[in-house]
Parts: structure tokens; sequence; C-alpha cells
């Protein structure tokens, strides 16, 4: 009982730690995918009252990070597509967005057939500084100078939410995050399945040395002879849980005695009080048939025993009720 509650505990432990984990590494997962969606909304601008991307113009068609492929989808305020990646083909992305500062993640399955994740934004594009005349507009960081290492020589305003959103969905192969994961799944099993292992090794001589006292209290139990029940239990080198136990069988034991020696005494009273009458009629009879008498002596004697019958079947009424 205890090897398997230990080993139940370190289970759910793995099991816990893992959950942990995973939730740690997703939300990063899900923050490089928010940033980079954040950079690619930069590249989103409002331009004689249209929205105009510039991902084509800074070489971003397909929008490749890190060698690999980053899939993404542009709608205006009315649901009509803007621009797509390449990467898509045929496929689009599902229409949805939070807030810059509170992106809303789903997952997804890729045009390849591989699963990943997918963030969605609802923006404000900015607009133009040289349409507007601002040339003291403070500059934006641009995701083609950050992501491409292509500058753009234009004037961008920050995302202003006050105006009509622009929703931008990216997604993203979790096929490394999964690799973790399955690394870091595959170890645990393999630390906590080893701890586990070493666990029941470590405590089943320890179960087995707790439960020689139990072992030789229980030998000690069926030895017991009801005739002897003034006899106890011994258990100064039990466990504390166990004396506790003993303490009541030995507690047991005792009133068990005072019951067997109540039912001696009551049993040599009965046949006391049973034997006098019996004698007490014996006597009548033997002296009845010593020698010849005549009727009116035996009817005398007949008498004699019907009193003592009486008063041994009161008796036995007493008893019975007892």
């Amino acid at each position: 009982g205890l090897a398997a509650g230990t080993s139940l505990v370190l289970v759910a432990a793995g099991f816990v730690l893992y959950a942990l984990i995973r939730a740690e590494l997703i939300a990063e997962f899900d923050a490089s995918l928010a940033a980079e969606a954040l950079a690619l909304a930069t590249l989103v601008e409002e331009k004689d009252g249209q929205i105009q991307t510039e991902m084509a113009e800074h070489g971003v068609p397909k929008f490749q990070l890190d060698g690999r492929t980053v899939y993404f989808q542009v709608w205006d305020g009315e649901g009509n597509e803007i621009e797509r990646s390449g990467s898509l083909g045929s496929t689009r992305l599902a229409q949805f967005g939070g807030t810059p500062d509170r992106p809303e993640f789903r997952p997804v399955i890729l045009p390849e057939g591989r699963a990943g994740r997918m963030v969605g934004l609802r923006f404000a594009p900015h607009r133009d500084a040289e349409e507007n005349g601002s040339g003291n507009a403070p500059l934006a960081t641009t995701a083609s100078q950050s992501l491409t290492g292509v500058s753009s020589r234009k004037v961008r305003m920050p995302i202003d939410l006050a105006e009509a959103p622009v929703t931008l969905v990216v997604a993203r192969d979790t096929l490394p995050l999964d690799r973790t994961l399955q690394r870091i799944g595959w170890l645990l099993a393999g630390v906590f399945g080893g701890a586990v292992v070493v666990s029941l090794l470590a405590t089943a001589p320890i179960v087995r040395a707790s439960l020689r006292p139990l072992k030789r209290i229980s030998e000690r139990i069926a030895t017991l002879d009801p005739r002897a029940l003034d006899e106890r239990l011994d258990a100064a080198d039990a466990p504390d849980e166990v004396r506790t136990v003993v303490d009541c069988l030995n507690g047991l034991l005792d009133r068990l005695n005072e019951a067997f020696q109540r039912e001696r005494a009551f049993s040599a009273s009965v046949a006391h009080e049973l034997r006098t009458p019996l004698a007490g009629l014996r006597s009548t009879i033997d002296v009845a048939l010593a020698k010849p008498r005549d009727a009116a002596d035996y009817r005398r004697s007949l008498e004699q025993c019907l009193t003592i019958c009486l008063q041994a079947g009161s008796l036995t009424e007493n008893l019975l009720m007892l």
C-alpha cells in the first residue's frame, strides 16, 4: 500500500510537471507568434482612404522567419481580403482577433497537414505621415526593417485603435515545439518511471520490516486459548499505530475474560440451585421405597415430591428469565 501510494504520487507529480512545462512553452511560442504578428501589422497602412500593405514591396510574400514558413491573411473592416501569404495556396485562415495588447490564439491545421497555432489581431492601420502633413510624427519600427533587413523610407504613424479595425491572422507550425514537448515527455517519463522503480525497491524492505510486528501479533492471536483469556498481547516493538490496535485487543480480551468468569460463576450457581431440589426429590423417593408402607404414607411422599417439583419448576422459570 505504501509503495503503491508513493508510485501514484510520483506519477501524478510527473503529469503535473509536464503540464506546467507544456503551458510555459506554449506561452513562449504564442508570445513569439504575437511579436511576428505585430511586426506584420506595421506593414498595413491607410492611404488615400484605402488600406494598403507593403509586404510584397519589402520582399515578404511568404514571410519566412528562421527558415520556417509563416502564414498570414489580412482583411479589412468589412471582411474583404486584402492580402494573404503565398504559402497558404487556396487555404483560408479563420478570421478572428483580439487587441494588440491581448491577442487571441487558436490551434490550426496548416496546408501541409502539420499542426500549428495562429494569432489574430484587430487594429487600426496607421496613416502615411506625408499624406497627413505631419512631418514631425514619431517613427514606428517597421517589420521590413526588423524582419527582412530592408528599411522603408516612409514615415508611419503609430497604430490608432480609435479607427475602423483591420484583421490580421498569422499562423506558424508547431513542429519544433511538438518535438521539444515529446523529448521532455520522454525525459520525464524516464525520470519519474525510474523514480517509481527505485521507490518500489526501496520501500519494499521497509514495508516488510514494518509488517513483522503485525505478523508476530497475528500469530500470537491465533494461539490464544479461550480457557486462558488472562493472557495479553505484547506490542512493545510495534509501531505506534499498531500499538493502539493491540491495546484495543487487550481491552477486548479483558472484557471477554470478565464475561467468561461471570458465566462460570453463573453456571456454578445454577448447578447448585438445581442440585438441591433434585437431591430432596431423590431422598424422599428413597425413603418411600425403603420399606412397605400403607397408602397414606405413599400419598404423603408423593405430595412432598410434587412440592419439590413445583419448586424446581419455579427455579427453572426464573433461570430462563435471567
